[in-house]
């Protein structure tokens, strides 16, 4: 019986699950029940087969590696080695590897069994051994206090035994961004490290010459601010000469740039020549981040992050959608929507605009509908069962507009745009709307569409002419 129960016990395969990161035997269930729990299947099963490639290319690929390669990227042999050790350490295979002996004389380390890290520092620099532990909590803190939230994320990846390292094991990472990681790395430290715990400081031939954490108190970063010329720099005590500071100076800078930048199109993702109007809007002659550099950290918005997006309401308040035209297809068709630009997965494409209403109202309305079609757009909120009239033609808020929202017509197979609810606060008030999402990258001249949500027997019976509820 027992052999009978094993042979019917499923071999799963863990998943790690990309919107947490963390290990899953069964990931549709934790999606369902933790992560994606507002999302709907076709969201969640999208997640899934994302989940599931990304686990494929890291096993495929993203294992595989090669010293000669890594040396390329990483010429100093320490530090080269270090990184090919954390790939090891991670399970991965490195192809070249230099000889053990190679090995110990780059890294400056004794190759005999039984030396820690700890003991050797030690040993070599003559302080109290402290726990694998403490210096990472040391080193997050200087982290946390020094770099902006993208640096943070690469640190903590590029960290080994660290809770995001394992939340990310089977996100792949570029050579390019172990290479800045590390440059990242080497500014840390820079940091002065902290005594406040009363422990031994590494004597002073360790100790870093130029400190980038005293450089950035003695020369804030700021978003319009220039980098301290040669005079000052040598005033401060820093070597005139040394541009090393000046250029992690500017990195900084130029990450925040991109960082304000991208909070001006949190609901949409910028154009080229939007981006270019913005950056010339803050007159930076120098040091400017590049559009395909912003375009790479832009991000969809989250629901709880459209509640006060100004520009968002804005866009509801005036009916204003940039990228959209009504087009008349004639026939039995009639109107519908053109995008006359790009949108991206994930990106606000226009709303769903008319008075909102109780759904008994709507479900009136609808009754005394002689038509096939009605202009009503059914939704519960928690216990909250409502309805937006567009119906009612023009609305008193626009009376001058042919909402795109309304023109926007049925599909069943192919939908591009999906309708999500959210509770935006326009001057302290709470407006229920019904925002469109994309749901793919939407290519300009592609007409929008949706999923009504209804078949033939819920929207009236088969006996009606509804030819268009089966497209």
């Amino acid at each position: 019986m027992a052999d009978q129960n094993e042979k019917r016990t499923p071999q799963r395969n863990i998943v790690h699950c990309l919107k947490c990161f963390k290990p899953q035997e069964n990931l549709p269930v934790h999606l369902a029940r933790v992560c994606m729990k507002q999302s709907d299947p076709e969201e969640r099963a999208a997640a899934v087969k994302e989940a599931k490639k990304s686990f494929k290319d890291w096993a495929k690929a993203g294992r595989m590696w090669d010293y000669k390669e890594l040396s390329e990227v990483i010429p100093d042999k320490a530090s080269c080695y270090r990184m090919m050790r954390e790939l090891l350490q991670r399970g991965c295979f490195v192809a070249n590897q230099p000889h053990e002996h190679d090995m110990a004389a780059s890294a400056g380390e004794s190759t005999s069994a039984g030396t820690s890290a700890g003991t050797s520092v030690g040993t070599r620099y003559k302080v109290d051994r402290s726990t694998s532990q403490e210096v990472r909590r040391a080193a997050e803190t200087h982290v946390a206090k020094n770099f902006t939230p993208a640096q943070k994320e690469k640190v903590a990846r590029y960290m080994a035994h660290t809770t995001q390292v394992a939340k990310a094991h089977y996100q792949m990472m570029l050579l390019e961004q172990i290479a800045e990681t590390a440059e990242l790395m080497m500014v840390l430290n820079d940091l002065s490290p902290d005594d406040s715990n009363g422990r031994g400081n590494l004597p002073e031939k360790v100790l870093p010459k130029r400190q980038f954490s005293t450089f950035l108190e003695n020369f804030p970063v700021t978003l319009d601010g220039s980098a301290p010329p040669a005079k000052k720099r040598k005033e401060a005590g820093f070597p005139a000469e040394d541009r090393s500071l000046t250029d992690k100076w500017h990195k900084v800078q130029r990450d925040h740039r991109a960082e304000y930048l991208l909070s001006k199109f949190r609901h949409r993702q910028p154009t080229q020549r939007q981006f270019d109007r913005c950056v010339e809007g803050m007159k930076w002659e120098t040091n400017k981040p590049k559009y395909p550099t912003v375009l790479k950290l832009w991000t969809p918005p989250r629901k709880e992050d459209m509640a006060s997006n100004k520009k968002l309401i804005r866009s509801v308040m005036t009916q204003r959608w940039k990228g959209l035209s009504i087009k008349d297809f004639g026939g039995d068709k009639g109107k519908g929507v053109i995008a006359n630009r790009r949108f991206v997965k994930g990106e606000i494409v226009c709303d769903y605009h008319g008075n909102v209403i109780q759904a008994s109202e709507g479900r009136a309305m609808l009754g005394a509908h002689e038509d096939g079609m009605c202009y009503l757009f059914f939704f519960k909120d928690g216990e909250r069962d409502l309805c937006i009239d567009a119906q009612t033609f023009p609305c008193s808020c626009h009376k001058d507009l042919d909402t795109v929202g309304r023109r926007i017509n049925h599909s069943s197979k192919k939908p591009n745009l999906k309708p999500v609810h959210v509770l935006l606060n326009a001057d302290g008030v709470n407006l229920d709307v019904i925002l469109f999402k994309a749901l793919i990258d939407i290519e300009t001249g592609t007409e929008l569409k949706f999923h009504y949500g209804v078949n033939r027997k819920s929207h009236r019976g088969e006996g009606l002419d509804l030819d268009w509820l089966d497209e």
